[in-house]
């Protein structure tokens, strides 16, 4: 225990430490016995939706964040073709992601981690759209925007 000045700042409150990993692999026991009533369970359906929803607080956040996690875990762990200072800045998220999963969920805590995450996206969109693009055959989108836009989209660069 640390002590600074009249204060004392321990990691391990129950109010800080709202899920620690036992609380965890009792969550995976009660979703083993379909217990989903279950308190551990509860308990991290809430820590994550309150994870996913960021710095913001905002529900409607979830989707996209989930997402945005799913990009980082890919280029992380998969991403073989993507700069190693990507991968390694990946790794330090995935690392923060833990303790965001089991600390309270304190969105000025969260910035850094998002931040992070969409810069990692958006290398990923920026390398991986344009030829996923091409290979799907979505020319198509791309003249419905042009009649939309009621002009000629910007050429792409090769």
């Amino acid at each position: 225990m640390a002590a600074v000045g009249r204060h004392v700042h321990r990691a391990d409150l129950p109010s800080l430490l709202v899920m620690p990993p036992s609380a965890w692999v009792s969550a995976l026991g009660e979703l083993a016995r379909l217990d989903f009533a279950g308190p551990h369970l509860t308990g991290a359906v809430a820590q994550i939706g309150a994870w996913l929803s960021g710095p913001g607080e905002q529900f409607a956040f979830v989707p996209f964040n989930a997402v945005a996690v799913a990009v980082v875990v890919y280029v992380t762990l998969r991403g073989r073709d993507f700069d190693p200072w990507l991968r390694l800045i990946g790794a330090a998220v995935l690392a923060e992601y833990a303790v965001d999963l089991i600390y309270a969920a304190t969105p000025r805590y969260f910035f850094g981690t998002w931040l992070l995450s969409a810069v990692i996206v958006a290398v990923f969109i920026e390398r991986w759209l344009p030829a996923w693009l091409d290979k799907h055959g979505w020319q198509a989108a791309g003249r419905l925007l042009e009649r939309a836009m009621g002009g000629r989209p910007a050429p792409r660069p090769a």
